[in-house]
C-alpha cells in the first residue's frame, strides 16, 4: 500500500466543499482542514505508483476551488494507531486505548456494521 500526504491550497472559501469533494474520491482516506501555510491535507492510500498519479492529476487537481497542491510520498509508517474498518472507512484508535472490552468497542462495533451494509 502507498500512503501519500496531499497539501492543499484552495481559493478563499472553498476549504469545505473541496473536503467535500476529496473525501468521496477512492483513495482519499481522510482529509483535513489545517491552521498554517494549506488549508486542505488530504492523505491518501492506494496499491501502484500509477494510481497515485492519476489520483493527484487527473482527480484532485481537478476539483473546483483548489489553487495548488504539494504531494508527499511516504517511504515507511511510524504510527502508535491500529486501523480498524473497511473500505476507505476506518475508525482509527491508539493501541494504548484500544481495549475490546472497553466501552469504545461500540464504536468500533458501529463503524464495521455500517461498513457491512455499504453496496
Amino acid at each position: 500500500m502507498i500512503a501519500a500526504i496531499v497539501l492543499i491550497n484552495t481559493n478563499q472559501g472553498k476549504t469545505p466543499a473541496v473536503a467535500q469533494a476529496l473525501i468521496e474520491m477512492p483513495g482519499v482516506t481522510e482529509a483535513y482542514s489545517v491552521a498554517g501555510p494549506f488549508d486542505l491535507v488530504a492523505i491518501v492510500r492506494v496499491r501502484q505508483h500509477e494510481e497515485l498519479a492519476s489520483l493527484v492529476t487527473e482527480g484532485i487537481q481537478k476539483v473546483d476551488g483548489i489553487r495548488a497542491t504539494q504531494t508527499l510520498i511516504a517511504f515507511r509508517a511510524y504510527s502508535q494507531a491500529i486501523l480498524i474498518g473497511c473500505g476507505t472507512s476506518a475508525t482509527r484508535k491508539r493501541r494504548a486505548d484500544y481495549r475490546p472490552s472497553s466501552p469504545s468497542t461500540a464504536a468500533i462495533t458501529v463503524q464495521i456494521a455500517t461498513c457491512a451494509r455499504k453496496p
